[in-house]
């Protein structure tokens, strides 16, 4: 008996799943049932009217099958214009089924029970054996709805018709209503189980096997398309989360925990961020997220700090090793951005936040960039010769802040810090560790620096030309006047700050 009672339970919780979690499709195969029904009876009752007089010569029509067709007509013509104009209200859908349904037993009742009192009922009892089978409703919502039509039968029809002929028609009735119930629950064990395969293939196929997470592929699907469809005034954001020295957990741990907290990881994220984020995993250790229909800064840095304290909170004492993470987040700020200019913004965060000490966000508003405004700005002297950088920014005031890079990664890691201060680069081109060209390459696809004017240094002719198709501002050659420099880095920086006027 415990057995039993155990598997009613879990059947009915598999049943509320499926009503809460598929509602959008269920709404839509009810408005597609819905056309498709109406159109039906709508022909079959000019079709009855058309034939039946010349099959049955006493046969008269009534005003019942003169009202009828109209009226499921227009239920047809609803559900055609909803349909058309994409409506997706669950409720909606549901409530105009329910009023469809209702409405038909009214008129099928009325031409079972008034015109012909003398006669048996037709109509009534196949309807509600076809009844079961045609829209998804709840059990709380179609057994009363059939019980109530049920009742108001019977009542009916011992009121109007003759005790005899009335008995048989209660009869036939209750049949089809109890054989109506038995086929409410088999074509709704086959829409569950239908829902439950489906959902194993989608779990299979679209979902990462250990992290639970949309895989990257179908992730990235997702939130392009969400990107295209959502309108201009809905602002989203980018996050990107990667764990910190997650390589020394797999090393000094192994596999199993290793794989043991990115389990705990996906369920994390789906805990706080899944009410209105698509969510999936970019690689390894790194996960991504779009954060929908966002209000303010505040909503983003929020949940981004939540995460990071539920997993510092919720991996405490599993692991030999503390738990961080470090987090990239970039939003739309009131116009368009694609999601590869949100990505690639995301992704510079998160590289910030992972070089500029880790267990950390690093969070880029669009809004905030702003590269004509030229107060307060610094200057970027990458440049591989220590003496070098040191003449060229002795000749920039002493009110001008100058930040040194000795070599590719510290210019990369300092333009991605300090982003929209920067006024302006000046680049060699003849790193050992970093090609100049893939430095400037790096700082015109990112849509917060890209303004940045960059003047670079080449050892000839060909290398400038090549740096000026990259995207540089000017190019002056070795060897270098550190004078020429300056009055180089003056030029571009006011050609910039006009352009930026202009375009305000």
């Amino acid at each position: 008996m415990k057995t039993l009672i155990k598997k009613f339970k879990e059947h009915n919780e598999k049943k509320a799943i499926f009503y809460r979690e598929a509602k959008a499709e269920i709404a839509k195969r009810n408005l597609l049932t819905l056309r498709t029904i109406s159109l039906i009876v709508t022909f079959m009752i000019l079709f009855l009217i058309t034939i039946t007089p010349l099959l049955v010569k006493t046969w008269r029509i009534t005003i019942q099958y003169i009202l009828f067709a109209p009226v499921t007509a227009a239920f047809a013509i609803i559900a055609i214009i909803a349909i058309s104009e994409n409506v997706k209200s669950p409720g909606l859908i549901t409530g105009l089924c329910v009023i469809f349904e209702i409405v038909t037993f009214g008129f099928i009742m009325a031409i079972d029970i008034f015109p012909y009192p003398d006669s048996a009922c037709t109509f009534t009892p196949l309807a509600l054996v076809v009844s079961a089978a045609l829209f998804i409703f709840p059990f709380y919502m179609e057994i009363p709805l059939l019980t109530i039509i049920e009742g108001v039968f019977i009542m009916l029809t011992m009121n109007n018709k003759h005790l005899f002929i009335a008995e048989n028609d209660v009869f036939t009735s209750l049949v089809g209503y109890f054989v109506a119930i038995i086929l409410y629950g088999f074509f709704t064990r086959i829409h569950l189980q239908y829902y439950l395969v489906r959902e194993q293939y989608v779990k299979v196929s679209q979902r990462d096997e250990l992290t639970g997470v949309l895989n990257h592929i179908i992730a990235e699907e997702r939130m392009r398309s969400y990107m295209r469809e959502k309108p201009d005034t809905e602002n989203v954001a980018v996050i990107f989360i990667d764990l910190d020295y997650f390589k020394k957990v797999n090393d000094t741990l192994g596999k199993l925990a290793s794989d043991k907290l990115l389990k705990d990881v996906g369920t994390l994220l789906k805990d706080v961020f899944e009410e209105k984020s698509i969510i999936g995993r970019a690689s390894g250790d790194e996960f991504c997220i779009l954060f929908k229909n966002i209000q303010s800064d505040v909503e983003v840095s929020d949940m981004c700090t939540l995460f990071r304290e539920k997993l510092e909170k919720n991996t405490a004492g599993k692991y030999d090793i503390q738990i961080t993470c470090s987090i990239g987040a970039a939003r739309t700020a009131g116009k368009y951005y694609s999601f590869d200019d949100l990505r690639l913004m995301a992704k510079d965060a998160l590289y910030v936040a992972k070089n500029f000490g880790r267990n950390r966000c690093v969070y880029r508003n669009p809004e905030e960039i702003n590269i004509a405004d030229m107060k307060n700005k610094c200057i970027v002297v990458a440049h591989k010769d220590e003496e070098t950088r040191k003449n060229i920014i002795s000749k920039f005031s002493d009110d001008t802040e100058c930040l040194e890079a000795r070599n590719g990664n510290d210019a990369i890691e300092l333009i991605s810090l300090h982003g929209n201060r920067i006024g302006a680069v000046i680049l060699d081109m003849d790193f050992e560790d970093l090609n100049g060209l893939d430095i400037l390459h790096f700082m015109k696809t990112r849509i917060y620096i890209k303004k940045i004017p960059v003047l670079c240094i080449a050892q000839g002719e060909k290398e400038g030309d090549k740096a000026i198709l990259y995207g540089a501002d000017d190019v002056v050659y070795s060897p270098l006047d550190a004078t020429n420099v300056k009055l180089k880095v003056d030029q571009i920086m006011q050609r910039n700050a006009r352009i930026g006027e202009k375009v305000d």
